[in-house]
Order: structure tokens, then C-alpha cells, then sequence
């Protein structure tokens, strides 16, 4: 990877990403898409071929093998090169706790070749799944999500360290009740703690424990939308004290859990 896409790359783990939004459009062989991009963003083409033309300006080609990142206020004018139609899907974003905008933290337009095409098209898909299929699908894993989407696009991670990666988190969903500590966690993957916590927080901007507590309320979530009292709740994501992990939980998500329950069975 280029430094200039290095740099692009710990930025986007760096910074805090607010109001994520994908959006799958379709383009069809006999109709044009016009619009002006309020945020910044990514396209990425799924299906076809296309010309996209920014601002009157900047030409490029887009085919399924690429991504165009945008910036925000561009105007876009696009049309399919072929007798099918052009599918694509639109990330768009904004930097959160930043006194720089996008646009003064990055290139204005940028086209790259993706690392992983299929992975990236796949995560794409199961991202915008995941938020249609969920009402409440929360920010911070939202934001986790993109992430990891932007690693596998942009190629962060050399491939034995996102098999770790991959690794830990997947060991982490599974033991989602059981105490674990940063070093009990990198003795088992036979690391130093410093190194498993540089791993995470340079691919998913957060500690492991913070992904732990992330993943563990996300599961909390679940299980009181399905019926379990608070105390139960706790208890099986790994905290015994339920006063706790009340205060944990607002401190997260700026409601009770038990508001979450009432909510959940006065709307059934």
C-alpha cells in the first residue's frame, strides 16, 4: 500500500465516523443518475460498467474490481456504458470529534482498485441486511462494521494479521458471559497484551475489552427485545451485578435497559 493510502487508511480507523448511511441504487441502461452528494462517501459498483462524471470536472470508469470515494457537495452524473443495468451501492459518512472536515482530512476524489472485491461486495451486502432487518441496529456497531468494511477495501491489514483479527473477535462473540481480561485474552492467542491491543485499536480504532463490552450489549439488547429481565440479561453477557451493567448500559446508549424492554413490549 502506497503512503498515501496508508494515511488514508489509519484516518478512517482513527476517526470517530458518524451518520453512516448505504444505500443500494440501480441505474438502468436507458436512464441517467443525476444527484448532488450532501456527505462524504464511497461507491462502490456492484454490477456493470459505468461513467461517472463529478462536478462537470473529474471523469472516471467504474467496473465491480473498483471504489470511488466522493466528497461531500459533489455533483454526480452517471450512466451505464452496457445494455445492463449498473447496480451500486453508496457509503456515505461524516467525521465525529473532528475540527477538520472530510474533505480537509483527505483527498477531494480518489478511485482504487479493491484489495478483496468479492469480500468487500459480501460485506457490503450482509452490512445493509443487517440494517434493514434491525430498527435499532446501533451506531457504534455501525460504525465497528464500516471499519472492518474499509480494512478489507483499502487492504490495512497484511493477511496472517486480519486472520487474527478475525480470530479473536469471532473466540469473543462466543464467550460473551465469561470474565475475561486483555492479558488472560492475549496469552490464549499466544500474544503480548500491547500487541493484541495495537492490533485492534489499529484496525477497529477500539481495545479488544472495549470490543468485548461493545459486543456484550449488543447481545444484552437482543435478549431483552426476546423477553429477559434485565437481571437475566446481565447475567448472561457476563455481569453479575445488574446495577452495573444498568450503568454501563446508559453510559453506552443514553437509555436504561429496562426502557428498552417496556419500549419493545408496548410496541408487540
Amino acid at each position: 500500500m502506497s503512503e498515501k493510502m496508508r494515511g488514508i487508511s489509519s484516518l478512517f480507523q482513527n476517526q470517530a465516523l458518524k451518520n453512516i448511511n448505504l444505500i443500494q441504487v440501480t441505474v438502468t441502461s436507458t436512464e441517467a443518475f443525476h444527484c448532488k452528494f450532501p456527505q462524504g462517501g464511497f461507491l462502490f459498483p456492484i454490477k456493470g460498467r459505468a461513467q461517472l462524471t463529478i462536478d462537470e470536472e473529474t471523469t472516471t470508469y467504474l467496473t465491480s474490481s473498483y471504489v470511488q470515494h466522493i466528497k461531500s457537495g459533489s455533483y454526480l452524473h452517471l450512466f451505464s456504458l452496457d445494455q445492463v443495468d449498473f447496480e451500486f451501492i453508496l457509503l456515505s459518512y461524516t467525521f465525529g470529534n473532528s475540527t477538520l472536515s472530510p474533505d480537509e482530512c483527505i483527498p477531494n476524489t480518489f478511485h482504487l482498485k479493491l484489495a478483496e472485491a468479492k469480500k468487500t461486495h459480501m460485506m457490503l451486502k450482509q452490512l445493509m441486511e443487517k440494517i434493514t432487518s434491525s430498527h435499532h441496529y446501533h451506531t457504534l456497531t455501525l460504525e465497528l462494521e464500516m471499519r472492518k468494511l474499509l480494512n478489507t477495501a483499502l487492504k490495512q491489514s497484511d493477511t496472517s494479521e486480519q486472520q487474527l483479527l478475525d480470530a479473536v473477535c469471532s473466540y469473543l462473540k462466543k464467550h460473551l458471559s465469561s470474565p475475561i481480561t486483555l492479558n488472560e485474552l492475549a496469552a490464549y492467542f499466544n500474544k503480548k497484551p500491547a500487541q493484541l491491543s495495537h492490533l485492534f485499536y489499529k484496525n477497529l480504532g477500539i481495545r479488544p475489552i472495549e470490543y468485548l463490552i461493545r459486543q456484550r450489549l449488543e447481545k444484552a439488547t437482543e435478549l431483552l427485545k426476546q423477553g429477559d429481565s434485565v437481571q437475566l440479561a446481565a447475567s448472561k453477557v457476563g455481569y453479575d451485578d445488574a446495577l452495573y451493567f444498568s450503568r454501563l448500559y446508559k453510559k453506552y446508549y443514553l437509555i436504561r435497559p429496562s426502557e428498552v424492554k417496556d419500549y419493545h413490549r408496548e410496541v408487540c
